[in-house]
Parts: C-alpha cells; sequence; structure tokens
C-alpha cells in the first residue's frame, strides 16, 4: 500500500542514521580513546590457533 511507504521509508532513514552514528562512535573510541574492546587479544589467540591447525600441513623448506 501507498501508506505503508512512509512508514517503510522512516524505519529505512532511521536505520541509515543509527548506523552512522555508530561508525562514527567506533571509529572515536578506538581511534581517538585508544580502545580495543578486546578484540586484540581475541585475534592473537585465533591467530595462535589458526598457526598450529596448519602447521602439520606445511611441507619441508628446501635447502
Amino acid at each position: 500500500k501507498a501508506s505503508q511507504a512512509w512508514r517503510d521509508l522512516g524505519i529505512f532513514c532511521i536505520f541509515v542514521v543509527s548506523n552512522w552514528v555508530l561508525v562514527y562512535f567506533f571509529i572515536y573510541t578506538v581511534r581517538i580513546r585508544g580502545w580495543s574492546f578486546g578484540f586484540g587479544k581475541l585475534f592473537s589467540a585465533l591467530g595462535s590457533l589458526i598457526g598450529l591447525i596448519k602447521k602439520p600441513f606445511k611441507g619441508k623448506k628446501k635447502e
């Protein structure tokens, strides 16, 4: 219905604005304030785990 279009447009605009606010919030907190939200420890642990998984599949280096 045509009456639903304006409601849908309003929901879409709220979605766009909330995403914009979240992007700038995370840019401010990570780049300016220096917060990490614990992702550094998480990704280093995941990297170590992936390294352990890949280790048996690596071939011997040619010398």
